[in-house]
């Protein structure tokens, strides 16, 4: 193998282990919204709870609104789960190529080093 070809693949090395840190960057964005999200939820449910009024509660909104709270919590964690997953595979995804790029640039100063010929 080429010095030149060495290089070649490292840079395609370097260029598939920038792709996978930006992809878990958005990953990254995605949990960071999510989590947000459900505090603010937690937030709304402990302000609203304790001002209730007879009215509201005898109507059903109260309860309603509970249940609203609920859902909307129960299907952010379903989608923090999932983005956790994702975020999960993406890590195993960028440490290979981190691996990748590493072992290139090994072989690469292996064979670019002194005294080393075509």
């Amino acid at each position: 193998m080429k010095p030149d070809d060495i290089s070649t693949l490292r840079t395609i090395a370097e260029a598939i282990f920038q792709k996978e840190q930006r992809a878990i960057a958005d990953i990254v964005a995605e949990e960071s919204r999510i989590r947000r999200a459900l505090a603010r939820i937690d937030a709304a449910n402990q302000t609203s709870a304790p001002s209730v009024d007879l009215a509201h509660s005898t109507s059903g909104a109260a309860a309603a609104w509970k249940v609203w709270m609920e859902q909307k919590r129960t299907q952010l964690n379903i989608h923090l789960a999932q983005t956790l997953v994702q975020k999960a595979e993406r890590i195993a995804q960028v440490r290979t190529a981190l691996g990748r790029q590493e072992a290139l640039k090994m072989v690469e100063d292996k064979f670019s080093g002194p005294g080393k010929a075509d």
